[in-house]
């Protein structure tokens, strides 16, 4: 064997080596977890510090969170109370106008009144499925607080009709069906039972949870969403309901 050949194959397997613990590295990163107070945290967790994050959960307020994935340095996706609700932004920025000190504070996410591609998503989705919301009550010792949390339901998961699509479409894609400002009413006591949409085209998503009063959290292309449904189509929604969503709502 000649020395060139030697030389050749020992080169080979250094790369080989080398290759491997990259690829190993790799991976161990994209897959690294932490906990920071019991909330599991995902991405690329050695890119922030607990402090980071414990600053970021704070300036969202006592909402407590269900999930984080870290982005980069400077931006978190936070899922509040459950991960069928999906993120809101939190963004290492400017602290205030001129200031060179950084914060963490949460990013803006647009209610689904003004945000026109989720309404256009509505008229154009190629499927529209309805299914059951039931809830529960989330409490923190933390903050000795508590919050309703919706959960839909695959398992019942129901193609709608044309008739009661069409219906739904034009309701809920009109932006004037949307109360505009912010909806600061609470829920007291149990949540009775209520119906939830899933719009879907190619692979995107748009899940829309209600709950009393025409108040629905929802999530569009995983990020956080939500509304209020003014007084008028508010009564419309609950005729459709009567007309169309018996099954779901004698769901146990």
């Amino acid at each position: 064997m000649s020395k060139n050949w030697v030389e050749f194959s020992l080169d080979l397997m250094r790369i080989v080596v080398i290759l491997v613990i990259g690829l190993t590295t790799t991976l161990a990163n994209a897959s690294d977890t932490m906990q920071i107070d019991g909330v599991r945290v995902f991405g690329k967790v050695h890119d922030v510090s607990p402090a980071d994050i414990r600053e970021a959960l704070k300036a969202h307020g006592e909402e407590p969170a269900a999930r984080i994935d870290v982005i980069s340095k400077s931006e978190m996706h936070v899922y509040y109370r459950s991960q069928e609700l999906g993120w809101i932004p939190s963004y290492h920025r400017q602290a205030a106008y001129g200031s060179s000190k950084l914060a963490w504070s949460d990013g803006l996410w647009l209610g689904i009144r003004d945000t026109p591609e989720a309404l256009q998503f509505i008229r154009r989705a190629n499927d529209v499925y309805i299914f059951p919301v039931r809830f529960t009550s989330l409490r923190s010792s933390l903050h000795n607080a508590g919050w309703l949390v919706p959960h839909s339901s695959d398992k019942h998961l129901r193609s709608l009709g044309p008739e009661a699509r069409r219906e739904l479409v034009r309701l809920l894609s009109r932006q004037d069906s949307w109360f505009q400002g912010f909806d600061d009413r609470i829920s007291v006591g149990d949540e009775p039972p209520n119906v939830g949409f899933l719009f879907r085209k190619g692979g995107d998503e748009l899940v829309m949870l209600f709950c009393g009063g025409g108040m629905m959290e929802g999530v569009f292309k995983g990020q956080h969403t939500g509304g209020t449904l003014e007084e008028r189509p508010q009564q419309e929604m609950d005729r459709w309901k009567t007309k169309y969503a018996q099954r779901e709502l004698a769901i146990k």
